[in-house]
């Protein structure tokens, strides 16, 4: 996690308490754009981000946590990281599939130019 920990979230006691000690690095506060660039590209490897947010579906694309609620974003991180390598496997093609259907270039270039004809 890049940044300072500026109003006192106890972010380092949910990530003991949901023991995600090994997953969560806290970096600290950056303000230097090249290095928050090479921390983030650096996080995780292409293949592990996630889709649109309209392409999520919970527990078939992916899932979402409530807002400004860490504990439940290290419950659903927890709750990805403990599942099954197949069951992983299939939420992982169910979201490749719906970004491959929508949000691929010649789709996106035919609903622009679906709109752009309207007017």
């Amino acid at each position: 996690m890049i940044g300072a920990d500026v109003d006192n979230s106890d972010i380092y006691d949910i990530v003991n308490k949901y023991d995600l000690v090994d997953r969560v690095w806290f970096y600290g506060a950056c303000y230097d754009e090249p290095m928050i660039a090479k921390l983030l590209f650096n996080s995780d490897d292409y293949s592990n981000h996630g889709p649109e947010f309209e392409a999520v579906e919970s527990g078939v694309t992916g899932d979402f946590f409530k807002k400004d609620n860490l504990d439940d974003l290290c419950l659903k991180i927890r709750s990805w990281i403990r599942l099954e390598s197949k069951r992983r496997q299939v939420i992982r093609r169910n979201a490749y599939k719906i970004i491959d259907e929508k949000y691929n270039e010649a789709n996106q270039i035919k609903i622009l130019k679906k709109l752009l004809n309207r007017k």
